[in-house]
C-alpha cells in the first residue's frame, strides 16, 4: 500500500465536504422518494378499501331494492286493499344503508369518473325513496284520494326499480373498471 502525496491528501480534502453533501443530498431525496413511495401504497391501499366498502353497500341496497320490486304487490291488490279499509297504509320499511356513502362523502373524489356521477344519483335515489316512505307514514297519506294514494304507491315502486335498476349498473361498472379488486356480489337479501 502506498502513502498518499500531500497533494493528493489536499484535493481530498478539498472535495470531501463536496462528496460528503453529495452524500446526505442523496440520502435526503432517497427518504423522501421512500416516505413518497409509502404514501402512495398508503393511498392506493385506502382507495382500493373505499371502492370495495360502496361497492358493498351499493350491492346490499340493491339487492334490498330488488326483492322490494319483486315482493311489491300488484296496484289493483293495493286498490282492493284501500277499498276495502279506508285507513289502509302500505307497510314499506327504509332498510337502506348509507353509512360508508356519507362517511367517506370527502373521499369520493377517488371514485372512477366512469362511475362516480352515477353512485351519486344512487344514493340520491335511495334519499328520494326514504322520502316517499315517510309520506306514507304521516297521517296525511289518509287524507289523499284513492287515486292519489295509488299514484304515491307506484311512484315508489317506479322509484325503487329505477334505483335497483341504477345500482346494477354501477356495480356492473365497478367490477368492469376494478376486477383486480375482485368485487363480489352477495346474496339476495331476505325480506
Amino acid at each position: 500500500m502506498t502513502a498518499l502525496t500531500d497533494d493528493e491528501l489536499a484535493t481530498l480534502r478539498a472535495v470531501g465536504p463536496f462528496v460528503a453533501a453529495f452524500a446526505a443530498v442523496a440520502l435526503w431525496a432517497l427518504s423522501r422518494l421512500a416516505e413518497a413511495i409509502a404514501g402512495w401504497l398508503r393511498s392506493t391501499s385506502a382507495r382500493r378499501a373505499m371502492i370495495r366498502a360502496i361497492s358493498a353497500e351499493i350491492d346490499y341496497n340493491t339487492s334490498d331494492l330488488a326483492h322490494f320490486v319483486d315482493a311489491s304487490p300488484p296496484i289493483d291488490q293495493i286498490r282492493s286493499a284501500i277499498q276495502q279499509n279506508p285507513n289502509f297504509i302500505p307497510h314499506v320499511t327504509d332498510a337502506r344503508h348509507t353509512v360508508v356513502y356519507r362517511d367517506r362523502i370527502g373521499d369520493l373524489h377517488r371514485l372512477d369518473d366512469d362511475y362516480i356521477a352515477s353512485v351519486v344519483r344512487f344514493y340520491g335515489e335511495l334519499e328520494k325513496i326514504r322520502e316517499q316512505i315517510e309520506g306514507i307514514r304521516r297521517p296525511s297519506y289518509l287524507t289523499i284520494s284513492e287515486t292519489g294514494r295509488l299514484e304515491v304507491v307506484r311512484r315508489l315502486t317506479s322509484r325503487s326499480r329505477t334505483a335497483r335498476d341504477l345500482g346494477l349498473m354501477v356495480l356492473e361498472r365497478m367490477e368492469r373498471t376494478h376486477p383486480r379488486y375482485r368485487l363480489k356480489r352477495g346474496r339476495p337479501t331476505e325480506g
